[in-house]
């Protein structure tokens, strides 16, 4: 019984290691991440800066989550692609696409959730 709670934990400190290793292949490896993360902590500066309620920063906090999920999965469904072929291959062209479209639908649905949030914050401190 303890053997196995030691191999359990074993390998669930290794699926970690695993995990930790992903987030810096996409770093090192990945333009639009480190500029997504960039961005992020420009809105996080900001969202200190507005004083945002809690409400606000959940819708904040959810929209960077999906923006860099959905970028870490293309990147990891572009990665899968090139291993089977570098060639054109209509169905790979396919899963790139779509899931570059996936990167583009969450960044657009993060800056109008960032409208929604910082406008009401910003508009008052244009000059009339």
């Amino acid at each position: 019984m303890v053997q196995k709670i030691k191999e359990d934990f074993h390998k669930h400190v290794k699926s970690h290691s695993h995990a930790w290793n992903g987030l810096y292949l996409i770093f090192v490896s990945q333009l639009n991440f480190r500029i997504e993360l960039l961005v992020m902590l420009l809105v996080f500066a900001a969202g200190v800066y507005f004083q945002l309620s809690l409400i606000e920063w959940y819708g904040i906090i959810f929209s960077v989550t999906i923006v860099l999920l959905t970028e870490a999965m293309n990147s990891a469904i572009e990665k899968a692609c090139d291993a089977i072929t570098t060639r054109h291959h209509g169905a790979i062209k396919y899963a790139k696409d779509v899931a570059a479209g996936a990167v583009l639908v969450a960044s657009a649905a993060a800056i109008v959730v960032g409208v929604f949030v910082f406008g009401p914050h910003i508009v008052p401190l244009l000059p009339r």
